[in-house]
């Protein structure tokens, strides 16, 4: 069928097929969504970083979406692939726990026990705890996450630690939404520009929170 204009139009049945196939697409479980479960069931990874390893070919507008069982995953962590998310999928922010005993001293350069590094653009977490169970000895650093990564989002997400809890770097942009962040020295600092959201930020001695730096 011919318009005015003498172009031919797109039948119905064009238009229902292509309806149809994003539809499709949108339904079901996509070939970007990953399963942690310690125990394995149902061919899932038993651990965060072996999904994070696994994770191939996805885009801006196919994420990995890496969807963790309630559990406690004692690993050291690092994201080092963009458009990546993690889900958790527990009932609360403290069912899924991502921790490690992890110091500057003992890993060095600031002992991250989750580093999300620069090439992790536009990173997101959701609904999980991130947490240094190090013991509190005010002696070095002993960062729950670092964060370099632009554009990244934390949704509902917990930061537990003592000393330099968190560290948002890389001169990035970050947003933490809902989330809750504590520490005793120092635990927020970096110099990306980082908006803290409806979040609640506790000092469990005296600390603070360093300023950003500024760069001319």
């Amino acid at each position: 069928m011919r318009s005015p204009t003498g172009r031919r139009r797109p039948s119905r049945c064009a238009l229902a097929c292509v309806c149809a196939i994003a539809l499709a697409r949108s339904s079901g479980t996509r070939a970007g969504d990953y399963f942690v479960n310690p125990s394995g069931t149902n061919g899932a990874f038993t651990t965060v970083q072996s999904a994070v390893d696994a994770v191939v070919g996805q885009t801006r507008t196919n994420r990995a979406n890496i969807f963790l069982a309630p559990a406690e995953y004692v690993e050291h962590m690092t994201v080092d692939k963009p458009f990546v998310t993690f889900i958790g999928q527990g009932a609360g922010l403290e069912d899924v726990n991502i921790s490690f005993n992890s110091t500057h001293a003992s890993r060095g350069p600031w002992g991250a026990a989750t580093l999300i590094g620069n090439s992790a653009t536009a990173f997101m977490a959701r609904n999980l705890t991130f947490e240094n169970f190090a013991p509190d000895r005010n002696i070095t650093a002993a960062l729950a996450l670092q964060s370099n990564a632009d554009r990244a989002i934390f949704d509902n997400v917990q930061f537990l630690g003592y000393q330099d809890t968190l560290l948002v770097d890389g001169r990035a942009r970050q947003y933490f939404r809902g989330s809750f962040i504590t520490g005793d020295a120092d635990f927020i600092f970096g110099d990306a520009t980082a908006v803290f959201d409806q979040c609640t930020i506790e000092s469990t001695d005296y600390g603070r929170l360093r300023p950003p730096t500024r760069h001319e």
